[in-house]
């Protein structure tokens, strides 16, 4: 660039890009610019990407420049920059050097993006924690005032939000917080405000998409509702943010939210109708789902402007749907119900007469044969029925009872609606009682009332209106026949109805009209003044209750002043003066005078309602209060204008504001006033809606500005202003709830825990919350309640009436029951918010098993999205609750039952734990015996249980069982036709099952296969392209196509299947469950056609996708574990250079594993689920030495070898090095052991429950232990502390003399010679296999046996030459090593290290049996070297650890000849032995003897534990099924492998076994381990060996921990 930078700035503008890809996929807003100007300095700026529109010229200083880069994706980027130097008179914004910021800053935040980058291209989690450091010492660098904070927040917040997508992050709430704050650094006008806008809305998303929280979703439609308007057409931005995963998202998540009648809801419906203008496809439903939220709450809170809002929604939802619209005929439906609704509340007849023609019109829009017709026939003739009430006309009664009584028939008894078209008819046939007295009508009614009540369940929400529509009858009846058992049960029900209803529920108002009407009645026949005063108390209740509309309330208030007056009560001047109040409010309702005119005249009783009043007030002699009285009554149709027209002088000298505010307001009602009825239904509905808000705001005021922070009532005040306010925010005449919880807030602040009143304002910001979930559906405020509730009930005694306001439906019930209806949701919070719910559910609340299951099942979503086995365990054991609390007969213990064994089957094929498959069938069959034929969900019980059949085949083999299965899935498809929504379910499950027994029985006839891949393209055909499940139907076609191809090697079955597969994984994010199955079935495929075709390149592909199954994250080990196995097969097969590496993982994954299990019965059970798993650590070593990589192969069988003892070795390893380091971790270190040692329980609980808790309990130790090893870890020199041994470790075992392992493999047969100083040496066997071995070994049992029946001096020839062949072919290969290779003097000592079938041979006593020349005879082994085996080289290691920290050993001869009855025979030369190997021990050693009655269990144990040496003389048998209970036999009861096994023996050091047989001398059969005596034990060797009890010698049975 020319001239120097002094005095002169530069100008970058981007002229051109050329297919520059972006990672989001979307067009850069600008190139980011660095230039590094010296080590300190480094300028850097944004370049924006130009607009077709630019056209800045820079002169003639200016020239261009093209950048190009290498290929991306396909395509070649190429950028075209426009360079200028600027001299200081030509820079315009005199700021350009602003930007050169400090070097560390810029270079941090380069690397961070370089990491960034590199994790998302690798998915290393090291790459990420590495951006995110960089990034967060970028933000650190950045103080709140800095230029570049919100690009710093925004990197680090992006990371962070790419680690939580993939899992590899939790905290997704700090990463919103961070972009909130980038947002807040962003405002309105801001160039980057709306990219902040999408970032934050973008986060909120992926929180709903794994957590499920409907806020987030809340906030991500307001997002959306101001970042679209902010971006222009065409924009990428746009592109993003109004696209699948975008704001169309939002809505389709929206209107799949539960219908909500809060207020909550309906604030969201509203939002939600911002993103649907009119012309969007989901406009109509979204209207319709709002409406009927409002509906909803006008029923439940009865505020009259909600009504008007849904039938204003209605109407549109109407006129958006016309004639020939499939819904047409539901939204006429639901218009008529609204505006029936409204006139049932305000009595106005064009409501009535609107709503009959709509259902007219619906109920011919679904004729005869309709399969709901029955609902606008019920409908219609309710509505005919109320015309009739009010107009009296006789066709639309009997026309009413004819339609119910056509409804009625369309409902048979087993019809869900059956009930309520009794009830309804029944009220037609007793209303046309009341008005035409036809007896025969009231008669039926009664009897359909009973038989309706008789259908409802108790618990029904609808019971109460039977129960007082009968009560209603019963009363008409006993008026008739004076039949005192009428009346006294219509009392009875009325009073159970109103038992049933909270204090404010709008059914209240009609248990109290029927009750006065009761007690009328009996008081009219029998005279109790007791009745009429019960009477007025339900008329008082009725007239005043707030959920109905003034017109229902003024004919009870009329009818009650009437009934006074004849019966003289003393409450008429109350009835008269109710009546006035009522009728000035329901008048004043009216925004016309010819309305106001109307509603005054639709009362007959009312012209002498004044005049009326008055007389009463005379008559009881109060004479001011009948001039009132009549002045009040008739000046009432000018009462309004009178008051709009009131003076203002005096209020304006006192308070001029609110005289100015009174003024506009009475201005604006009387322009509102308008005289003449608007034809517009729809307009005059809004002219009512704005007249109703300013009569309102007429009478609004407020005190709270009176009492200061430090005023004694200000925490009432603020109720007192909030409670307002939150009326208003109910009647949607407020908008903003979030202050009004504020006030209640505070409020509570000032209330603190131990203030009276303190209960009650939990209750009341309870409530508050309450409402706005109501009307936004915001989870977070469903927690809070469910918090505070949990807060508030222990403060509430039963029986007040905060108790019951908070325990009732619309309290803590409401919580509930909202709380059970959300979404499913796995995510913490979801399972966090169930946790809570589940404290306001005690033992013998009604929705606790419900709450049960909900979280049963959210836990078990969760263990599916993340694999965490306590999430499982937890699933299992509450679901387990859930199932005894409802026992048999139960309406939901069949769906308990079938959650649970869903749950049991989930954790089988996690773990592979047998017993969970077992329980899982038996609890699906006890669910299917309850689901009989013609059970409208019989067919998940018949999918579910032959799946879990298939299972079991595949795990046993019984073909009884996947027959079966078949069987049982081919039923639950015939119950499920093409329509069902699980067909597609149960064809992929039943396809599955014959694949199962095409693959595993080998059948010739290829029709289960063909007849699989039929159903499997079926149910491919039926999915949409973008279901969820759609991936599985893939990549199940995809392993019966393979298969296919295998049998008939057809190309188009192979490449089908490959495409299969691979559209699968394109489907599925990186860490999705179903990505091992696809994984699975594409490694299939690319091995079957190698094998067929033989292109090495498939080959490498197959073993890819099993490197990617085995380490796949969402499985279980089992699983991983065997599909390494194979992998380890096949890589051995094939010859491929994969097969050290597959060994080595399937060390890994077999060892974890096995670590999972907390008992040493069921780790057993576990490593010999895998059946190839026993010789794995010989084959693997096997590999190794074929590669010529010797020391791996020891490290290789080191470390499979030792796999059963591990874990109690590593509990039991020695921390005096750490704790010369870190004290306090060797201390927790040490707790830990101890507390895991105590858990390793050797018994199998017999109650599963109780086995899964304790099962959660290791593994938590467990955990605990891992994270204690971890930290130890990062100490210094402690990096490799309890990882398995390396060979430079392993090499100290031969500092004494060589090592000699001999590896047993079915791939070669070989030793490996490790010396004391050197490389190891490899002694091949070429002539010897794993079969003869095996062969070997079994000759020297028989031939052991034999010798057991011969006579001292006979000959054992068989022997000889079976010791001869063990030289030959054995040993004499590896004495050639270690006399020509390593020198080794004679009589020096050597170790040898047995493996598999090696183990069972005795070596230390191969024999040439052959002379030399001279006659000698050819030395053996124990000729030439000194013995001693090892099972590990690791316990030889340990044990001269342990024996340099020892002074005295000691050596304990434990001997039972006389074992207990039935224990065998008694051993007569048992105390001649102990008596020669006590003399044999040297004198430095402590000596003791255990025999008789003291050799028993427990004594034995207890010498295990003191000594360092240890002689069994004894019976002993082995138990080939379950080694563990192989066992010495003691006095009292056996002394098994597995009681050794769960002790710590501290100061072990060998363990010496001998075998006997009765009245024969001893012979030691084998000594192991190191020792601290001299070698006269170790050079002790038979010349014949014997057994006891007919069983076969252990030749290598040492205890490897501890080197025992």
């Amino acid at each position: 660039m020319p001239g120097s930078l002094d005095g002169q700035s530069i100008r970058l503008e981007l002229i051109r890009v050329n297919h520059l890809p972006v990672p989001s996929g979307r067009e850069p807003a600008g190139i980011y610019v660095s230039i590094d100007i010296d080590s300190k300095r480094r300028w850097k700026s944004p370049v924006r990407v130009p607009s077709s529109d630019d056209s800045d010229m820079l002169g003639d200083t200016a020239f261009t420049r093209e950048l190009s880069f290498p290929p991306v994706w396909g395509y070649h980027p190429s950028l075209t920059l426009k360079v200028a130097v600027l001299h200081p008179c030509d820079d315009h914004d005199g700021a350009l050097f602003e930007s050169l910021v400090d070097c560390e800053i810029a270079r941090d935040t380069d690397a961070g993006h370089a990491r960034f980058v590199e994790y998302i291209t690798s998915k290393t989690v090291s790459y990420l924690n590495d951006a995110v450091e960089h990034f967060q010492s970028v933000l650190d660098q950045c103080p709140v005032d800095h230029p570049d904070r919100a690009s710093a927040l925004a990197n680090l917040a992006s990371a962070h939000l790419k680690g939580y997508i993939q899992e590899d992050l939790e905290n997704i709430d700090s990463t919103i917080s961070l972009f909130r704050e980038a947002l807040a650094l962003r405002p309105q006008g801001h160039p980057d405000h709306p990219l902040s806008l999408y970032y934050l809305a973008e986060a909120l998303t992926w929180r709903h998409r794994k957590e499920g929280t409907a806020v987030d979703l809340h906030e991500c439609a307001q997002l959306y509702c101001k970042l679209l308007p902010l971006c222009p057409d065409g924009t990428s931005l746009l592109r993003s943010a109004a696209g699948a995963n975008g704001v169309d998202y939002v809505i389709q998540a929206c209107i799949n939210l539960p219908k909500d009648g809060s207020d909550d809801g309906t604030h969201f419906g509203q939002i939600m109708l911002q993103l649907c203008p009119l012309g969007h496809q989901r406009c109509p439903r979204t209207l319709d789902k709002l409406s009927s939220a409002l509906r909803s709450r006008f029923t439940q809170y009865g505020s009259i402007d909600d009504l008007d809002e849904c039938i204003k929604l209605r109407r549109e939802v109407v006129s958006l749907c016309s004639e020939g619209h499939s819904e047409r005929d539901t939204y006429l439906n639901n218009l008529a119900a609204s505006l029936r609704s409204r006139f049932d509340h305000q009595r106005r007849p064009h409501d009535l007469d609107e709503a009959i023609c709509l259902y007219e019109e619906a109920l011919r829009m679904r004729p005869v044969g309709h399969k709901t017709r029955y609902l606008p026939l019920n409908t219609l003739g309710g509505a005919l029925r109320v015309r009739f009430i009010e107009r009296g006309d006789a066709d639309d009664i009997n026309r009413a009872i004819s339609l119910r009584r056509e409804a009625l028939m369309l409902c048979p008894p087993e019809h869900p609606d059956h009930d309520r078209m009794l009830n309804n008819l029944a009220i037609a046939l007793k209303i046309r009682y009341n008005k035409l007295d036809v007896s025969e009508d009231l008669d039926e009614a009664i009897d359909l009332y009973r038989e309706s009540l008789r259908l409802k369940r108790l618990d029904d929400p609808e019971c109460h209106r039977n129960l007082y529509n009968l009560s209603s009858t019963l009363s008409s009846r006993f008026t008739k026949t004076q039949k005192n058992e009428d009346v006294e049960e219509a009392i009875q029900l009325c009073q159970e109805s109103l038992g049933t209803l909270p204090s404010l529920h709008p059914d209240r108002y009609y248990g109290h009209s029927w009750l006065n009407e009761a007690y009328l009645s009996r008081y009219q026949a029998q005279h109790n003044p007791a009745d009429l005063s019960l009477a007025v108390d339900h008329f008082r209740l009725a007239s005043g209750h707030p959920t109905q509309g003034f017109p229902l309330r003024i004919q009870v208030a009329l009818n009650w002043a009437h009934q006074a007056e004849v019966y003289q009560h003393d409450s008429a001047l109350e009835a008269y003066q109710t009546c006035l109040e009522l009728f000035e409010k329901h008048v004043m309702t009216r925004s016309s005078i010819i309305s106001r005119r109307e509603a005054a005249t639709a009362f007959g009783d009312a012209q002498s309602l004044p005049v009326d009043a008055a007389s009463c007030a005379i008559r009881r002699n109060n004479l001011p209060q009948a001039v009132e009285l009549a002045e009040q009554g008739r000046g009432q149709q000018w009462s309004l204008a009178s008051r709009l027209r009131t003076p203002l002088e005096d209020l304006g000298s006192t308070s001029p504001e609110l005289a100015r505010k009174l003024s506009e307001l009475s201005k604006s009602l009387s322009d509102a006033q308008g005289s003449a009825t608007l034809t517009d239904r729809a307009a005059a509905d809004a002219a009512a809606r704005k007249y109703r808000r300013l009569m309102e705001k007429w009478g609004a005021a407020s005190v709270l500005d009176q009492c200061p922070v430090d005023h004694p009532d200000r925490a009432s005040a603020l109720a007192n202003l909030a409670s307002a306010r939150l009326k208003g925010y109910i009647r949607k005449d407020l908008q903003d709830i979030d202050s009004t919880i504020s006030l209640f807030r505070e409020a509570l602040a000032l209330r603190p825990q131990g203030h009276p009143d303190h209960p009650l304002s939990l209750y009341h910001l309870t409530d508050a919350l309450t409402w706005r979930y109501r009307k936004e559906r915001t989870t977070v405020d469903l927690h809070e309640c469910a918090q505070l509730y949990c807060k508030l009930l222990p403060l509430c005694p039963e029986g007040t009436f905060l108790r019951r306001s908070a325990a009732g439906a619309n309290g803590v019930d409401y919580v509930i029951a909202e709380c059970i209806n959300l979404p499913e949701d796995g995510s913490d919070d979801g399972i966090h918010l169930l946790r809570i719910v589940l404290q306001l559910c005690p033992l013998g609340h009604q929705y606790r098993p419900q709450v049960l299951c909900e979280l049963s099942r959210a836990l078990r979503i969760r263990f599916r999205q993340r694999g965490g086995i306590d999430d499982i365990d937890e699933s299992i054991q509450v679901a387990r609750e859930a199932v005894s609390l409802c026992p048999e007969g139960h309406i939901n213990h069949h769906s308990y039952l079938n959650r649970l064994a869903t749950s049991l089957r989930s954790r089988f094929d996690h773990q592979r734990r047998s017993h969970d498959l077992d329980e899982a069938i038996c609890l699906h069959e006890e669910a299917l015996r309850m689901r009989p034929v013609g059970h409208k969900t019989r067919h998940i019980s018949l999918s579910a249980l032959g799946g879990a059949l298939r299972v079991r085949f595949i795990e046993r083999g019984d073909v009884d069982d996947i027959n079966r299965a078949i069987s049982l899935l081919r039923e639950a498809l015939m119950l499920s036709p093409p329509e069902h929504p699980d067909h597609v379910l149960i064809l992929n499950s039943l396809a599955v099952a014959l694949q199962t027994r095409y693959k595993k029985l080998k059948l010739d006839a290829s029709e289960d296969l063909d007849e699989a891949i039929d159903l499997y393209r079926e149910s491919l055909r039926l999915r949409r392209l973008d279901h969820p499940e759609r991936c599985r139907n893939l990549y199940h076609l995809s392993a019966a196509l393979s298969s296919r191809f295998t049998k008939t090697q057809k190309n188009d079955d192979i490449e089908e299947a490959i495409r299969l597969c691979q559209e699968s994984l394109e489907a599925l994010p990186s860490l999705h469950l179903d990505r091992y199955f696809s994984h699975v079935c594409l490694k299939t495929a690319y091995l079957s056609r190698y094998q067929v075709q033989h292109n090495p390149a498939d080959l490498s592909l197959a073993v890819d996708h099993f490197r990617l199954v085995s380490g796949h994250p969402t499985q279980g080990f089992p699983k991983r574990t065997q599909v390494a196995l194979n992998w380890a097969h096949k890589a051995e097969v094939y010859q491929h250079d994969s097969a050290l590496e597959a060994y080595q993982t399937c060390l890994e994954l077999f060892e974890k594993h096995v670590m999972t299990r907390s008992s040493i019965i069921s780790r057993r059970e576990a490593a010999t689920a895998f059946g190839d798993a026993q010789s794995l650590p010989v084959d693997a070593a096997s590999c190794a030495i074929c590669r010529n990589n010797l020391r791996q192969a020891v490290e290789l069988a080191e470390q499979g070898r030792g796999q059963q003892w591990s874990l109690a070795s590593r509990l039991r390893t020695p921390l005096e090095d750490l704790e010369s380091t870190s004290p306090e971790l060797a201390r927790k270190l040490s707790e830990l052991s101890k507390s895991l040692s105590d858990a390793q329980g050797s018994a199998t609980l017999t109650d599963r429950a109780a086995a899964d808790i304790a099962a959660m309990q290791y593994r938590r130790l467990m955990e605990k232990w891992g994270a204690a090893v971890a930290e130890t870890r990062n100490l210094k020199g402690f990096s490799r502390f309890l990882l398995p041994p390396s060979y430079e470790d392993l090499k100290a075992a031969a500092c004494q003399g060589p090592v000699i392992i001999l590896v047993a493999s079915q791939y070669s047969c070989s030793a490996i010679v490790i010396p004391t100083s050197g490389e190891p040496h490899h002694v091949p066997f070429p002539s010897i296999t794993l079969t003869d071995l095996k062969n070997l070994k079994d000759r020297f049992a028989r031939t052991i046996r034999n010798a057991s029946t011969m006579g001292p001096k006979q000959p054992r020839n068989d022997l000889m030459v079976l010791l001869r062949t063990v030289w030959d072919e054995i040993m004499l290969p590896v004495v050639k090593v270690l006399q020509q290779s390593l020198k080794l003097k004679s009589h020096s000592r050597i170790w040898l290290c047995p493996t598999a079938a090696f183990t069972s041979i005795p070596l230390h006593a191969a024999h040439p049996f052959r002379t030399n020349a001279d006659r000698s005879k050819k030395p053996c082994l124990e000729d030439l070297y000194i013995c001693s085996y090892t099972p590990t080289l690791s316990a030889l290691v340990r044990s001269r650890q342990m024996m340099k920290k020892r002074v005295a050993p000691s050596f304990v001869t434990i001997g039972q000849g006389k074992p207990g009855a039935g224990k065998g025979k008694a051993l007569l030369a048992v105390d001649s032995e102990l008596e020669l190997v006590q003399k044999l021990v040297p004198a430095t050693a402590n000596r003791n003897t255990i025999s008789g009655d003291a050799a028993t269990r427990a004594g034995a144990l207890e010498a295990l534990q003191q000594n360092t040496w240890v002689h069994l003389a004894c019976h002993g048998k082995q138990d080939p099924k379950q080694p563990y209970n192989s066992h010495f036999v003691m006095r009292d009861e056996h002394l098994t492998l597995l009681d050794i096994m769960e002790r710590d023996i501290p100061h072990a050091d060998i363990d010496v076994r001998w075998s006997l047989k009765a009245g024969e001398k001893p012979s030691p059969i084998g000594c192991e381990v190191n020792s601290p005596f001299d070698d006269r034990a170790a050079m002790v060797s038979p010349q014949r060996m014997e057994v006891s009890e007919g069983n076969p010698c252990v030749w290598n049975l040492g205890v490897e921990s501890e080197g025992k």
